[in-house]
C-alpha cells in the first residue's frame, strides 16, 4: 500500500487552521483526502483530532475486494482534553 504520512506541520503547510482541525466539520479533512488520492496514493496516516494518535485512511476504490488487512499493533486513545 503506498501511503502518505501527514503531520501537523504538513497540515499546516496546507493552509489547514490547526485551531478548527478538530471541529465536527469535515470540509477540511475531506479537501485534504481529496487531494492525496488525487496524487495517486492508496490513503493517508493523518493526525487524529479527537485523540493522541494517527488515523489511517484507506481509499477503497484503489483497493481489490480481495485485499486483507492485518492488524498488527491496537491500543485504545484516551479523548483529548482541552
Amino acid at each position: 500500500m503506498n501511503a502518505l504520512t501527514l503531520d501537523k506541520n504538513a497540515l499546516a503547510q496546507l493552509d489547514v487552521d490547526m485551531d478548527k482541525f478538530d471541529d465536527t466539520s469535515y470540509s477540511q479533512t475531506q479537501r485534504i483526502g481529496e487531494a492525496v488520492e488525487w496524487m495517486g496514493y492508496d490513503g493517508f496516516f493523518i493526525p487524529s483530532a479527537r485523540a493522541v494518535g494517527q488515523n489511517l485512511v484507506i481509499f477503497p476504490i484503489k483497493r481489490s475486494y480481495d485485499d486483507l488487512f492485518q492488524v498488527i499493533y491496537e491500543e485504545i486513545l484516551e479523548p483529548k482534553t482541552s
